[in-house]
């Protein structure tokens, strides 16, 4: 929970208002719920258990994309990753 709580003071310090599109609500509520997701898989309760939803489901496409990371000096990455056209949050932005 503290690392969750200063993750939200970084991101009002740094981000605050300053990205068009990005509301530091909606980032806090994205840390919240991350932080619930990492809590549950190491076994723990959910310390907010009022964010049950991701609030920023356009970062799931960028997710996917780290699943085929490749190191960029051995070889090129050809792999794509489609996402599922329902849930990717982009017609939300």
């Amino acid at each position: 929970m503290e690392a969750a709580e200063l993750e939200v003071e970084w991101a009002r310090d740094i981000i605050g208002d300053k990205i068009d599109g990005l509301d530091v609500e909606d980032l806090e509520a994205y840390i919240y719920f991350y932080t619930n997701v990492r809590c549950q898989q190491l076994g723990y309760e959910k310390p907010y258990p009022d964010y049950r939803k991701n609030p920023l489901k356009w970062i799931k496409a960028y997710e996917d994309v780290d699943l085929g990371k490749t190191d960029f000096f051995e070889q090129r990455s050809r792999q794509y990753v489609k996402v599922n056209v329902q849930d990717n949050g982009f017609d939300e932005l």
